[in-house]
């Protein structure tokens, strides 16, 4: 990898102090190298959330035109061919 390093960071508790930092950023050199953020379960479920509806809603627009049955082979067909690329990269 090139560049410099940076790295995120996530604390995640049932609730955060009133008096505590909700982010901490880390600077090296006048560079920023990376961040701390505080975040509740709460937060972390609904962020989960939305981000599988948006999944939910592009899915079927995705494969609407396919039949099950072709869906299927497709599916297993990409299972089938990361099996394979899989096995050839460890011999």
């Amino acid at each position: 990898m090139d560049g410099a390093t940076y790295l995120t960071a996530f604390v995640v508790g049932h609730t955060i102090a009133s008096n505590a930092r909700r982010e901490v950023l880390f600077v090296d050199g006048g560079l920023l190298r990376g961040k701390v953020q505080a975040v509740t379960y709460g937060q972390l479920t609904r962020s989960a959330h939305r981000r599988l509806l948006r999944l939910k809603d592009r899915i079927p627009a995705r494969y609407e035109e396919m039949a099950g049955a072709d869906l299927s082979a497709r599916v297993m067909r990409g299972v089938t061919a990361g099996t394979e690329a899989a096995e050839a990269l460890i011999r």
